[in-house]
């Protein structure tokens, strides 16, 4: 016998059903049509200098418009009446659709725009944002916050450090400047110079001034410094500050004042691998305190460069007073390769982990080989990347130390090759509560930038070591389509 409570309870389930099924197919195109739309407004706003209450606008107003426009007439008539209302057809109005159907049809939609990986980081994009401004309505700061943990806890990183995990965006730049630098390979710094300015004519990249770089590139086998642009001006660090973080640590635990004990591993390999914010200020705390990391940090001679804790929990991660130069990124990592810092090793082995599913801005997705079978194909190869990628909203960074082999077919001669590479882009438009277009959206436009001066960089090296032309080349550093 069903009693009182039970018929209470099956009557509010098929409520909820009726509810579910009337309002799902709505919220699923929406969040198909949101991650759409914020997919296309970030190719637009990648550079555009909108302010942010007119983006909001368009997108609010062009959601409205499906939604008016689009999916109401859909869900009441049917999709081929709606269609059909297009061609002058007669439209038949004994015409519906089962609310299976049409959720099936709405689901299949959804599914099929997040089987991209970029509208899938687009739907995440969409939901934020509509999740971020109605937050707003109601609470002063509208900034995401997030827990503090004591431990590693691979989940909490950089807000957009991962950003460019997804697929970078595809820039087409051709050859037309940079500061001249004090040193390094003419026709590499001209040619990235060109390409620099042709992007920023294209409106690809902002004018100088507003968007900066450094960039600086050393050849360890020869001692040559062959790319010297800006190395000395400091920038905004980003995530790349967690190195000097770990050479403090490194310092500290050779000296016998810190204890290298299970917890300290971990925390310095969240720190690097995962860019575990939490995890950079536990450390910091452990040292000493921001004051003695600075103070060590002196000490190595990098004047550049000043590291700041990062407060994940307040900030968000967007803090702005870690800053640092190309030239004291290289040089940190030069010394790293020659021993000269205390534990070099075990510094280098962290900095060799890789996150998964993160991708560098020296080596990965870009056009340079990657295995020994091109040795003698291509002409040389990368074996290993040991780097610190950096993003914040307004600052993308790269420096690693890179191992590749060359081949001289003439001489019949393998040559190993280390060199550093240290790049930095800045944006003047860097706050910590917002940017100037679509952060996400510039950071993997930069990405793609600094992948594409790595290709510069490595066939340089080639071309110094090895005969033998690759057909990347005919790209001159330039991601193929």
């Amino acid at each position: 016998m069903v009693t009182r409570t039970q018929r209470k309870n099956i009557r509010r389930a098929q409520k909820l059903h009726t509810v579910a099924n009337a309002a799902g197919p709505y919220v699923l195109a929406n969040v198909a049509v949101a991650a759409v739309l914020d997919y296309c407004f970030e190719n637009k706003n990648i550079l555009a200098s909108q302010p942010d209450w007119l983006q909001t606008l368009e997108f609010y107003t062009a959601l409205g418009a499906f939604n008016l426009g689009a999916l109401v007439p859909i869900v009441r008539e049917g999709p081929v009446n709606y269609v059909g209302q297009f061609f002058d057809r007669k439209r038949d109005k004994g015409i519906t659709l089962h609310p299976y159907v049409k959720s099936a049809l709405l689901t299949g939609t959804l599914v099929f725009g997040l089987s991209d990986d970029s509208l899938r980081g687009s739907s995440y994009n969409a939901l934020e944002r509509i999740f971020t401004d109605g937050r707003s309505l109601f609470e002063k700061d509208s900034g995401i916050k997030k827990p503090v943990k004591d431990s590693v806890d691979d989940s909490v990183k950089d807000p957009i450090d991962e950003a460019p995990k997804e697929d970078p965006k595809k820039v087409r730049p051709l050859p037309i400047a940079l500061p001249d630098g004090e040193q390094g390979n003419q026709k590499l710094e001209e040619d990235i110079t060109s390409y620099v300015n042709v992007l920023r004519t294209r409106g690809l990249a902002r004018v100088r001034g507003i968007e900066d770089y450094s960039l600086f590139a050393k050849d360890l086998r020869s001692g040559k410094v062959f790319l010297d642009i800006n190395t000395h001006t400091p920038r905004l660090a980003a995530s790349t500050n967690k190195m000097y973080v770990l050479l403090a640590a490194e310092h500290e635990v050779y000296a016998g004042r810190l204890s290298h004990t299970s917890q300290l591993e971990r925390n310095l390999i969240g720190m690097i691998r995962s860019s575990n914010n939490n995890s950079t200020d536990w450390v910091i705390d452990q040292v000493g305190g921001e004051a003695r990391v600075n103070e060590i940090i002196q000490e190595y001679g990098f004047e550049d460069t000043v590291v700041e804790k990062i407060n994940q929990s307040v900030t968000g991660g967007r803090t702005l007073g870690n800053k640092t130069s190309s030239e004291d990124l290289a040089e940190l990592l030069e010394r790293l390769y020659k021993g000269d810092l205390p534990r070099s090793d075990q510094m280098r082995e962290i900095l060799s982990l890789k996150a998964n599913g993160h991708a560098d801005r020296i080596f990965d997705k870009t056009c340079i080989p990657g295995t020994a079978a091109f040795l003698k194909t291509n002409g040389g190869y990368i074996d290993t990347v040991e780097d610190k990628t950096g993003f914040l909203w307004g600052a993308n960074t790269d420096a690693g130390l890179v191992t590749a082999h060359f081949y001289n077919k003439n001489q019949d001669q393998k040559f190993t090759v280390p060199y550093v590479v240290a790049f930095m882009i800045e944006d003047e438009n860097a706050k910590p509560d917002g940017f100037r277009g679509n952060a996400n959206a510039w950071g993997r436009a930069k990405s793609e930038t600094m992948r594409s001066i790595s290709e510069g960089v490595f066939w340089t090296l080639e071309g110094n070591y090895s005969d033998i032309a690759s057909s990347c080349k005919t790209h001159n550093g330039v991601h193929p389509q």
